[in-house]
C-alpha cells in the first residue's frame, strides 16, 4: 500500500512541477504540460497504484484545466467505437467460455497427444492462441489454465514435479496472448489500432488484419513452444493424463452458431462497407439475450465484463489526441530519428520494435502500451516516412506478445499462481524468441502491410 501511495504522490509531483515549469517558457508551456501528463500517466500505469481506467479518467478530466484540450473535445474524442467492442466482445466471451466448447477441445488434446509430451505443448500452444484470436486472451488463459490444470492434477501432476506441467502453464499464457494479436477481435489494442489508423486515412479490413496477424502470429506461437520444449524438454507422464467427458447441451449448440456467425459477419465487413465489426459483435450479443436462446442475462453480463477496461480504452484516444495536439512528440521524433534516413525502412523498424518489445516488459496491459506508443509511433512515421500501418501494428503485437516479466501481464499470473513455474522460468524462454521476434515478426508485418496495400 505504501508503493502505491508512493506512485500517485510521484505522480502528481511530476505533474504540477511541468505546470509551475510550464509558466517560465510561454513558447513551450503545452508541450511542458504535456511532458507532465505522459509521465504521471506513466508512473499510475506502471505502478498499477489505481485501476488503469481511474488513472486515465482522472488525467483526462485534467486537461481543460491544463489548457491541453477543451471540455467539448474530450467528449468527443471518447473511443465509443472501441468500448462497445469491448462490451460486444465480452459478452460472447462470456457465453462460450461457460459452455462445453472448451471443454471439449481440451478433452480432444488430451486424448490424442496426452501420450507424446512435445505434441500436447505444441496442441496446446495452437489451440489456445486460435480460440484467443476471436475471445478474450485473459478469459481463453483462465479457462485452459483450469482445465489443464485439473487434467493434470487427476493424472497425479503435481506442481515441482515434472517439467511438462511447467511447459504447459508457460505456453497457456504466452500464446493466448500471442493469439489476441491474430485478428482484430483477439485483444482490444487492435480495434484501437484500426480506429487510429482510420484518423489516418488507411482502411484496415478484417480479413487485411487478419492476412497479418495470422501469418506473423501462427509461427511465433510455435517459436515459443518449440524454446519452451528445448529448453525444460517435458517428460512422458508414467501414468496416462486422464480427463472427464463432455457433451454439447443444445445452448452449447445454439452458442456456437451464434459465435460462427458473428465471426463470419466480421469476415463480411471487408466486402460490405454498410457494417463494422463493432455492429456485428453487438448484434451476435444481442440473440443471446433473445428468449429463444437465453444464453446471457443481465447479471451475469454485468460480472463478466471488464469494465476497467472498457472505460481505459475509451479514455485513450483522448489523451493521444491531447498529447499530439501539442507537437512535442514530433519535435522528439524528428530530434531522434532526423538523421537516420541513410538507413533502410526496414532495419529502422528493427530497432524500434526491439525497443517497443523491451519497454512492454515494464507496462501493463495492452491498453498502456497503445497509448504511450501510438502518438510517438505516428510522429516518426510522418519524420521518416515509415509505414505507419506497420509501426502501430508492430506496436500491437508487442502489446498482445509479453514474454519477459510476469508481473506486468496479467495473462501471466493466472497461472503462475498455480505454482508450475518461476519468474525467472519466463525469462529463461521469453529473452531469445523476443530478440528474434524483434527482427522476424518485424520484417514480416513490414511486407505483409505492403503486400495487403496498408501502407498506402
Amino acid at each position: 500500500m505504501e508503493k502505491k501511495t508512493a506512485a500517485v504522490i510521484i505522480a502528481a509531483a511530476a505533474l504540477i512541477s511541468s505546470v509551475v515549469v510550464s509558466q517560465f517558457y510561454a513558447d513551450c508551456t503545452l508541450q511542458l504540460r504535456a511532458v507532465g501528463v505522459l509521465a504521471a500517466c506513466l508512473i499510475l500505469w506502471i505502478s498499477e497504484a489505481l485501476p488503469i481506467s481511474i488513472s486515465s479518467l482522472l488525467i483526462i478530466s485534467l486537461l481543460p484545466f491544463l489548457e491541453l484540450m477543451d471540455f467539448v473535445d474530450v467528449i468527443s474524442n471518447f473511443g465509443v467505437n472501441t468500448a462497445l467492442f469491448i462490451m460486444a466482445s465480452s459478452g460472447i466471451t462470456i457465453a462460450l467460455s461457460t459452455g462445453a466448447v472448451p471443454k471439449c477441445l481440451t478433452n480432444f488434446l488430451m486424448k490424442k497427444c496426452g501420450g507424446h509430451p512435445i505434441m500436447l505443448v505444441i496442441g496446446v500452444s495452437v489451440t489456445v492462441a486460435l480460440f484467443s484470436a476471436f475471445v478474450s486472451s485473459l478469459a481463453t488463459c483462465a479457462l485452459f489454465t483450469a482445465l489443464i490444470v485439473s487434467a493434470l492434477k487427476s493424472s497425479g501432476i503435481k506442481p515441482g514435479q515434472t517439467n511438462l506441467g511447467k511447459a504447459l502453464m508457460l505456453t497457456v499464457p504466452a500464446c493466448a496472448g500471442i493469439g489476441g494479436f491474430m485478428s482484430p477481435a483477439g485483444t482490444p489494442a487492435n480495434i484501437l489500432v484500426i480506429d487510429i489508423l482510420a484518423q489516418q486515412g488507411i482502411e484496415v479490413t478484417f480479413l487485411k488484419w487478419c492476412a497479418v496477424g495470422f501469418t506473423v502470429g501462427v509461427p511465433t506461437v510455435l517459436l515459443f513452444a518449440l524454446t519452451v520444449i528445448l529448453v525444460f524438454r517435458p517428460e512422458k507422464n508414467t501414468e496416462p493424463i486422464t480427463y472427464s467427458e463432455v457433451r454439447f447441451s443444445s445452448k452449447d449448440v445454439a452458442t456456437l452458431v451464434i459465435v460462427i456467425a458473428v465471426i463470419a459477419g466480421w469476415v463480411l465487413t471487408s466486402f460490405c462497407t454498410v457494417i463494422n465489426t463493432t455492429m456485428v459483435a453487438v448484434i451476435g450479443l444481442g440473440v443471446m439475450f433473445l428468449p429463444p436462446f437465453r444464453l446471457l442475462d443481465m447479471p451475469k453480463f454485468s460480472r463478466g465484463v471488464n469494465w476497467d477496461l472498457v472505460l481505459a480504452m475509451g479514455s485513450v484516444s483522448i489523451l493521444m489526441t491531447a498529447v499530439s495536439n501539442t507537437g512535442l512528440l514530433s519535435d522528439i521524433s524528428g530530434a531522434l530519428f532526423s538523421n537516420i534516413t541513410t538507413l533502410s525502412p526496414l532495419l529502422v523498424m528493427m530497432i524500434i520494435s526491439l525497443v517497443i518489445s523491451v519497454l512492454r516488459a515494464f507496462i501493463p496491459t495492452t491498453t498502456a502500451v497503445i497509448a504511450l506508443f501510438a502518438p510517438m509511433l505516428i510522429s516518426i512515421s510522418e519524420t521518416t516516412g515509415l509505414s505507419v500501418s506497420a509501426l502501430l501494428m508492430t506496436a500491437s503485437f508487442w502489446a498482445a506478445t509479453a514474454l519477459l516479466l510476469i508481473h506486468t501481464e496479467p495473462i501471466y499470473l493466472i497461472s503462475y499462481k498455480e505454482g508450475y513455474f518461476r519468474e525467472a522460468d519466463l525469462l529463461r524462454v521469453g529473452v531469445v524468441p523476443s530478440l528474434v521476434l524483434s527482427a522476424a515478426a518485424t520484417a514480416g508485418i513490414y511486407y505483409l502491410t505492403l503486400m495487403t496495400g496498408l501502407q498506402a
